[in-house]
């Protein structure tokens, strides 16, 4: 069996990152990191480079100035990092309404104790009273 050193997709074509020459290791690393850079050269005239970082150095491969073609590649590498964002963005979510679970825990925590209950995790328990916890340990 063979492996390819680039990246293909399912249908076996290969995708447009993959025709710039890049390995699937490399497309790995452009899961969750890689941007597009412009540069301005001679009278006006834009090119497009799209740059990762991939073994801790910069890989950088020239898109040129033909925008079917960058935004083939935009398009797709949106695709490739889409759920690596969604589960940052999912990460933040979940750190704030953690956040905000301590906080009501912490403020409603006097109030319960006043009637006699306590947070047992996210549950709101009556505490076992100390008298049947001696009597067990008696046993």
């Amino acid at each position: 069996m063979t492996h390819s050193n680039t990246c293909d997709n399912s249908a076996g074509m290969k995708s447009v990152i993959g025709q710039l020459n890049i390995t699937a290791d490399e497309m790995l690393a452009l899961r969750t990191q890689g941007f597009f850079s412009s540069e301005r050269r001679g009278d006006n005239r834009v090119i497009y480079k799209l740059r990762f970082r991939y073994r801790g150095r910069q890989h950088v491969r020239f898109l040129g100035r033909d925008q079917k073609l960058i935004n083939r590649v935009k398009k797709e590498l949106e695709g490739l990092q889409s759920a690596y964002r969604e589960a940052l963005c999912l990460g933040a979510i979940t750190r704030i309404a953690n956040k905000e679970l301590r906080d009501l825990k912490r403020e409603l925590s006097p109030m319960l104790h006043r009637h006699g209950l306590q947070f047992h995790g996210l549950a709101i328990r009556r505490p076992r009273t100390t008298d049947k916890i001696t009597d067990i340990t008696r046993q």
